[in-house]
Formats: C-alpha cells, sequence, structure tokens
C-alpha cells in the first residue's frame, strides 16, 4: 500500500517513516515498532491504549491515525504527516518564545484538549516533546500511550515525564483533568523563563522540590512584553493543589475565558485561518537531512540518550 520514502524520526520501539500511499499519493508518518521491543519492555497496554484512543479520536488539533495493522515482527501506525518539528526541538534551538507566539502555541493546545477531555480522556504527558507543528505553525497532540479514561479511583496511574507531571499523580493520588492543565503552565512558564519551574535530574529530586515550595512567576521574573495576565494565567495553572488551579470547576472553558484569552477568536483558529505568529523554517527536524543523521544513529546509542 505504501512506498518507504525515509526515515524521518526514532522511537523506543523503531523508527518513523515518511511513507506515500500508492493509491492516493497522499503523505504519512508511519510508526514501525518492533513486538519483541514492546514485550521486553512491558509496554503492550499502553501501545494497545494509544490505538484505541486514535481508532475514535480524531480533531484538527490532534495527530490523528489513518490505518494500524501488523506483521510477524512489527506493529504499524499510519499517522498525520506533520512537518513542522516537535516544539522541543525548536526550544532547544530558541530557548525561549514570545508572549504572542505562547499563548498561540496554548491555544491550541487547550483546543485539542477540550475535545479529549470531552471524550472523557486525560492525555497525562503535555510536553514539548508530544506537541508538533505543520508548516503553518499550528501545534498538534501526539502520543497517547500513557492516556487513560478518566476514573475516580487511578491513584495507581503514575507514568508520566517528571518535569511536567502534576503533583496528584508525582505523589500516587487520584487525579483527573487539571493534571493535563498543570502541564500546560508548566510549558507556558518554560517558554517565558526558558526553564521549567520544578528541576532535577530525576523524578525523586523534582518531587522534593514539589513539596517544598510552590512555583510561580514572580513580578521582578517577567520577561520584558509579557503582560500581567500571561503571568496571572501560568502561574494559576501551576498551583500545586489541584482543587485551587485553574479549570478545576468548568474545565477547558476556564482556561479560555481567563482574561490572557479574552476575546480570542477561538473559532478562526479551529478553522486554521489566524496566522500563526512562529513559522517552522523548512529545514526543520523533519528535514531529510536531519533524518538521514537520526538514520545513522546506533540503537544502543539512541537507547543511552
Amino acid at each position: 500500500m505504501f512506498d518507504f520514502i525515509f526515515i524521518i524520526g526514532k522511537g523506543g520501539f523503531g523508527k518513523v517513516w515518511r511513507v506515500k500511499e500508492k493509491k492516493t499519493n497522499e503523505l504519512y508518518a508511519l510508526k514501525e515498532m518492533s513486538k519483541t521491543k514492546i514485550i521486553d519492555k512491558k509496554s503492550e497496554k499502553s501501545i494497545n491504549g494509544e490505538r484505541e484512543f486514535l481508532s475514535y479520536l480524531h480533531h484538527p488539533f490532534i495527530v490523528n491515525m489513518h490505518y494500524a495493522f501488523q506483521d510477524h515482527d512489527n506493529l504499524y501506525l499510519v499517522m498525520d504527516l506533520l512537518t513542522g518539528g516537535d516544539l522541543r526541538y525548536h526550544c532547544s534551538r530558541y530557548r525561549s518564545f514570545s508572549e504572542e507566539q505562547t499563548r498561540f502555541f496554548l491555544a491550541c493546545i487547550i483546543h485539542s484538549l477540550s475535545y479529549i477531555h470531552k471524550n472523557k480522556v486525560i492525555h497525562r504527558d503535555i510536553k514539548p516533546e508530544n506537541l508538533v507543528l505543520d508548516d503553518k505553525g499550528y501545534v498538534h497532540i501526539t502520543d497517547f500511550g500513557i492516556a487513560k479514561i478518566n476514573m475516580p479511583d487511578n491513584s495507581s496511574e503514575t507514568s508520566g515525564t517528571p518535569g511536567y507531571m502534576c503533583p496528584e499523580v508525582m505523589n500516587g493520588k487520584n487525579h483527573s483533568f487539571p493534571a493535563d492543565y498543570f502541564s500546560i503552565g508548566v510549558i507556558g512558564y518554560e517558554f517565558m523563563m526558558g526553564r521549567r519551574p520544578y528541576r532535577g535530574r530525576g523524578r525523586k529530586e523534582i518531587k522534593e522540590q514539589m513539596i517544598s515550595y510552590q512555583a510561580k512567576i514572580e513580578e521582578d521574573e517577567m520577561k520584558e512584553g509579557w503582560s500581567n495576565e500571561s503571568v496571572d494565567f501560568i502561574n494559576r495553572c501551576l498551583k500545586r493543589k489541584f482543587s485551587k488551579r485553574l479549570g478545576f470547576i468548568n474545565g477547558v472553558s476556564e482556561l479560555k475565558e481567563h482574561e490572557w484569552f479574552s476575546n480570542y477568536n477561538w473559532e478562526k483558529l479551529y478553522n486554521k485561518s489566524l496566522k500563526a505568529p512562529f513559522i517552522p523554517k523548512k529545514e526543520g527536524n523533519n528535514d531529510k537531512k536531519y533524518c538521514e543523521a537520526i538514520e545513522k544513529i546506533s540503537d544502543t546509542t539512541f537507547e543511552r540518550y
């Protein structure tokens, strides 16, 4: 069904290819995942869960799945091909972003979370690596590997990325949709300050920091060109107690109605008729030369990295 063009990335289970469907000439990203590696890492539940979610979640700001199939050795997911690179790649190049750029990025995330949460799904791993840009600069959420249906008793579900993980998940407590709003606060903080609010060499160090102090942007720390409304939004998303966090009462609509997003044209955003304040350069991390360099990295080196 597909012509394999070149590798555009590597993951813990295998490679990601740029492919062209022979029948339609449409371009896609194809995730090739080794069954052996999935079993060795005890990730069958995660992989099956992601395929299940993507079978019914479809949205303009999600990296959507079009096909899923397998052979003797591998599982395959055929996804939207987005050529703008992920936000971690752009963070590494620019360190921080302007207020206008950050607000646009977060608006895209909020829009997609509105749809995801309406379907009773908590993503639980919102971070720059899982936020991919299209060629127009719009952000799409990917990787539903640790996403879960919202359940009242889920304290045993403690997977995630420590730097972006909310305190209730970090401490093994029940959690809900505000877990994703905390991650939005972390990203907003990082894009303004050029660093995460809680940092450490591992989960233990980050957890100790969370316990010892409430991270927030102080007035004298504000970067030039940023508004008080932006700081208030970020600080309220970063509240350690989820009952005090922005979005706890009315969900995503509470984030949309914050002063920072007053008069924001959500309909134009959804229709992708707004001009993005950050347009990725063509030589991004989906460029062929970059991808060829990735392909040369040995599996051992990649795993260590």
